[in-house]
């Protein structure tokens, strides 16, 4: 055991602390006295564990990471780099927080929930026949998720699926798609996706307008193509076979060059 001193935990939190120390016989976390870390753990030096926190067995807690005042973290969770958990937040077992992320005071994070820096998230419940939380979380360009019990990373057409064929149309059923229909049309929510909308359309006109000098040559070809081939046609009439063969590569010529334009102004394969 590690000697003990008063330590200022989160910069405003004062409370008796030691040092845990880490499989290797190295110094690690700072620890609040009445916190419980599950043995075996490796935890960095730069990490905070307040008082009355309790980390469970294969937790994984990332370098300069503070989980706050009563907080739980549950076995096989992840905090990643610089994370911090609010004081009484409670995070699921398996669930996974990201370097930066920042989860408040008193928040409920689900088993398995992932939620990173940049997420928007929220806990509603108790809700069920078991009287669970569900964490719903908006990540950029992949939308809505949902996790709740044995309900995992569902996206809302699986998770309303899963509603039904869980609790058909009884008073759980009612609640969860009251909640889902609620979270749909959240104005945090809605303003994230038409964020998301605009920022793809943005990027298609840019596509468009870098792809404009290649489309214009590309039409300007197929004019000229399409005039060449209608005057050959009548001066060659008698030679039917090189008429052919010369406009089949003349054809062949302009539908690369049309082909290279349009995947530059549609995105296709970037």
């Amino acid at each position: 055991m590690s000697e003990t001193f008063t330590h200022k935990f989160f910069g405003w939190l004062e409370a008796e602390a030691r040092r845990h120390i880490n499989p290797d016989g190295s110094e690690g976390a700072i620890v609040a006295l009445t916190a419980k870390v599950a043995e075996g753990l490796t935890l960095s030096a730069s990490v905070e564990i307040g008082d009355g926190a309790s980390i469970g067995p294969r937790a994984s807690i990332g370098p300069r990471a503070s989980i706050g005042p009563r907080a739980s973290i549950g076995g096989g969770a992840s905090i990643g780099y610089g994370a911090s958990i609010g004081p009484r937040a409670s995070i699921g077992d398996g669930a996974s927080i990201g370097d930066g992320a920042s989860i408040g005071g008193d928040a409920s994070i689900g088993l398995g929930a992932s939620i990173e820096k940049d997420d928007w998230f929220m806990s509603v419940g108790p809700l069920g026949s078991d009287g669970r939380y569900t964490t719903i979380v908006h990540k950029k360009g992949v939308g809505l998720r949902f996790w709740t019990g044995c309900f995992q990373n569902k996206t809302v057409d699986e998770f309303r699926a899963a509603i039904a064929e869980t609790h058909s149309d009884n008073e759980h059923a009612k609640a969860y798609l009251w909640m889902l229909g609620a979270i749909e049309q959240h104005p945090d929510v809605l303003a994230r996706e038409n964020a998301e909308e605009e920022g793809q359309l943005r990027i298609a006109d840019a596509r468009l307008i870098a792809a404009a000098p290649e489309l214009l040559e590309a039409l300007q070809g197929a004019q000229n193509a399409v005039i060449s081939a209608y005057h050959q046609a009548h001066a060659e009439w008698q030679n039917a076979d090189k008429t052919a063969e010369r406009l089949d590569a003349q054809v062949q010529s302009w539908r690369k060059t049309a082909r290279a334009a349009i995947a530059k102004a549609t995105g296709d394969g970037q």
